[in-house]
């Protein structure tokens, strides 16, 4: 008899155990940086932290970092396809799979403050139907949009003037970049920020456009010991689920990832600026030179800002393959400038206001019942 009821009570722990496992989900997250970047810590570290809370446990998360699960190129296709059920892309690696992204990308040299773009792009996705679309088609879910601050030029020798741009190797990426620098006289060069330190080191290239918190993600601040504060834009990017994943979820696990994601939008921009703030002190310490640039130089970023719109139809349409591109265009400059205003008076460090706008305006609009789930 004993024996039979120790039986009895291991079957049932094992059941018991077999069920609980049953009712968790797991959720796997990718996002190709190093753990010390902003997008990593805040954008994802803390905010799988904050779903595994809210969710009761019912979500259970992992992230792998940098490529350990897919390469940058790759995370389209890896969470389209289920390798990774949400990760941070960069649409400028896979145009053809988001045109449409890719196209309005182009805006993002006009608008660099981080706020406006992250919040402008996340409302556009998430509200326009043809953006929706566009992730529809990628069995894909989107969840936020991202911003970096605007991108600087981090070089080698000091640059603050037209004259100091000529003939000068300048690793950008993206449209609007390099036909400036072609604009200015300098040489655009085509190479991943991971391959730009040792551009920079090996006298390769002189200069990356990149953020200034590459000087400590990437450790740029070793070998390039100066900084031109110009804006040449910003870099936008996309964190997305699984749509088949998103679709086996319950309305209320998908409530807790809108809700969460929602904070993560305004957390990550808070962390992310406030970062910027520290990294300029230290690099500071450690040697790095910051540079106002001349007129002449900011006379020729103000030009070039007035070529973007038509640049991103024209761009859109003949690369891109979008019909309405002018349209598409006018409705995001709309949404744009609607943040533009709506921030202009906002103390960008007062969490609980930015996150009532970001919840007024976006995410309160959505139904988790119905939100992608076509």
């Amino acid at each position: 008899m004993r024996n039979l009821i120790r039986a009895i009570t291991i079957v049932a722990t094992m059941t018991i155990g077999v069920a609980a496992q049953a009712d968790e989900t797991s959720l796997t997250a990718s996002v190709w940086l190093p753990p010390s970047h902003p997008v990593t810590k805040y954008g994802y570290s803390n905010w799988l932290e904050n779903v595994e809370r809210e969710s009761g446990g019912s979500l259970t998360t992992k992230l792998f970092t940098g490529s350990a699960l897919l390469s940058p190129a790759d995370h389209l296709s890896g969470i389209r396809d289920g390798i990774a059920k949400v990760g941070w892309i960069a649409g400028t690696y896979n145009p053809s799979d988001i045109p449409e992204d890719n196209t309005i990308f182009q805006m993002s040299f006009v608008y660099t403050d981080y706020f406006v773009g992250s919040f402008a792009v996340t409302e556009f996705n998430m509200l326009d139907g043809q953006m929706q679309e566009q992730w529809k088609r990628n069995n894909l879910v989107y969840l936020s949009g991202f911003s970096t601050p605007p991108y600087r030029l981090i070089c080698t020798s000091e640059i603050v003037s037209v004259e100091d741009m000529k003939g000068k190797k300048i690793r950008s990426t993206g449209g609007v970049v390099p036909n400036w620098v072609k604009s200015v006289g300098g040489v655009p060069v085509n190479v991943s920020s991971s391959e730009s330190y040792t551009g920079l080191e090996k006298g390769q290239i002189d200069c990356a456009t990149n953020a200034i918190d590459d000087l400590r993600s990437r450790s740029y601040w070793d070998v390039a010991k100066s900084v031109t504060l110009v804006e040449l834009g910003a870099y936008w990017s996309i964190n997305a689920g699984n749509r088949d994943f998103w679709h086996e979820l319950d309305t209320a696990q998908r409530q807790v990832i809108l809700d969460t994601m929602a904070e993560n939008l305004v957390d990550t921009g808070i962390g992310y600026l406030n970062d910027v703030e520290e990294i300029v002190q230290t690099a500071k310490e450690m040697g790095v030179k910051f540079y106002e640039p001349k007129q002449d130089l900011l006379d020729t970023l103000e030009t070039s800002k007035q070529g973007v719109v038509p640049y991103a139809i024209e761009l859109g349409t003949e690369k891109f393959g979008v019909a309405n591109a002018e349209d598409m265009v006018a409705r995001f400059s709309k949404i744009a400038k609607k943040w533009q205003d709506l921030l202009q008076n906002v103390d960008r460090n007062d969490r609980e206001a930015m996150l009532s706008l970001v919840k007024q305006e976006i995410y309160g609009r959505l139904d988790p019942a119905k939100y992608s789930m076509e």
